[in-house]
């Protein structure tokens, strides 16, 4: 990963406040939370029920071309379980573009303790809701991605797919929650996950990462803290086959 904004080709160049809505001055030192945002996520995970995700059988691996969908705005990065430490262990990533000029997304499973009526204290619409900050990733922190459900084209977002939208300016917001009260509208993520040309797919291909196709559902419906096993669970389902009785066996135990 490389601490870069994200590219400035993109298509939401015509937004002019996208991705620089600033957030609540230094909320986390202001709360006690260390340094980043990220280790606020942490915290906050390890106070949530985990899904056990557990596998015995014969593992023989596929061509990537089979195990993965091509890399392309509106697929979702699963770490595989070989990828340790740092901010992208059991990371699940939106994908939000993927271009010559480079890639980025953002980490849709690592909530913060941060409500994020106290990250943005100006947005009175957000006072009456407890949802969480979440951590995006570790590029600009201080900028703020937000991902919206809806039925129907809003105004100052750009449509992903579906009925997934995103914004960076939080005043695209106010006409969603005037009359809803349900968390599974919208998140909102601190910072994100970025790319420089090529990297991505060098990190797909040396096995970092399984790319699949995204779900509105897997962001809005799911327990943050089960989201990757849920997802893992299926991905690495797609991988276990017998292998042939001249190769003979090799027994592998994935335990998350």
């Amino acid at each position: 990963m490389i601490n870069k904004s994200p590219p400035k080709t993109n298509k939401f160049n015509n937004y002019s406040k996208l991705f620089t809505y600033p957030l609540f001055g230094a909320v986390v030192l202001l709360l006690g939370l260390g340094n980043s945002v990220s280790s606020a996520g942490e915290a906050l995970t390890s106070n949530t029920i985990k899904a056990n995700y557990s596998q015995v059988g014969y593992f023989q691996p596929l061509d990537n071309s089979v195990k993965n969908e091509s890399l392309k705005s509106g697929t979702f990065l699963v770490a595989k379980p070989g990828l340790r430490g740092g901010n992208f262990e059991k990371a699940v990533i939106l994908l939000v573009q993927h271009q010559e000029e480079g890639s980025w997304g953002v980490i849709i499973n690592q909530p913060t303790v941060i409500p994020i009526s106290r990250a943005l204290p100006s947005i009175e619409v957000l006072q009456e809701f407890s949802d969480p900050l979440f951590f995006g990733g570790p590029v600009s922190q201080n900028e703020m991605v937000i991902l919206i459900r809806s039925s129907h084209e809003i105004a100052g977002a750009q449509n992903l797919f579906g009925d997934l939208y995103i914004s960076g300016d939080v005043e695209t917001l106010n006409p969603v929650l005037q009359t809803v009260t349900s968390r599974t509208v919208f998140r909102a993520y601190a910072g994100s996950a970025n790319w420089a040309p090529g990297q991505l797919q060098a990190e797909v291909d040396s096995g970092n990462w399984w790319v699949v196709n995204a779900d509105v559902r897997d962001i809005f419906d799911k327990l943050p803290s089960n989201i990757w096993s849920d997802m893992a669970g299926v991905t690495e389902q797609q991988r276990w086959v017998k292998a042939p009785a001249d190769e003979g066996f090799k027994l592998v135990t994935y335990s998350h």
